[in-house]
Formats: C-alpha cells, sequence, structure tokens
C-alpha cells in the first residue's frame, strides 16, 4: 500500500503477486495499492545459480503461491528430509 495517515506504517510492506490478496487482506486495509515490476527466479535456477546440490529443508512463504513452487519442484534431484 502507498503510505497514507490512514494506514499503520508496517501497510506498505504488505506484497502479493495476487492483487486480490491485497485488496482483501486479513486486516482490512484499505488504499492505493502501489504495483511494482520485480525481477523473479523459478526455485530450480536459483538453485543452479548458488551451486545448491542438495536440500535437506525446504520451506516456502510466498503468500498464496506456496503450490505452484511446490509442485515445480524437482523432487527426483532433491529428496528433502522436512517440507
Amino acid at each position: 500500500f502507498e503510505p497514507s495517515p490512514d494506514l499503520p506504517e508496517h501497510a506498505s510492506m504488505l506484497t502479493s503477486f495476487n492483487r486480490e490478496a491485497l485488496v482483501f487482506n486479513g486486516h482490512g486495509y484499505k488504499g492505493n495499492i502501489i504495483e511494482l515490476q520485480v525481477p523473479v527466479l523459478t526455485l530450480d535456477s536459483l538453485l543452479k545459480k548458488h551451486g545448491i546440490e542438495r536440500v535437506d529443508l525446504l520451506q516456502t512463504d510466498t503468500e498464496g503461491h506456496d503450490w505452484p513452487i511446490l509442485r515445480a519442484f524437482d523432487w527426483a534431484k532433491f529428496q528433502p528430509a522436512i517440507v
């Protein structure tokens, strides 16, 4: 959200790739939503970029986009003990 005297400061830190998640947020905040383009990576490309060959723990917190990430994860190559 755009900073506003009607909203707490932390409201500007709420983010999502899904606009509806912001419009209907659990806090009831209302205000101007700022849209930004941000660079993204697939999980596979992120692991390759950093030379990760083993994953013991897989934890996501992607504001409602966890399932697409888990679905795209290479479960045959990486077998985390904890998800």
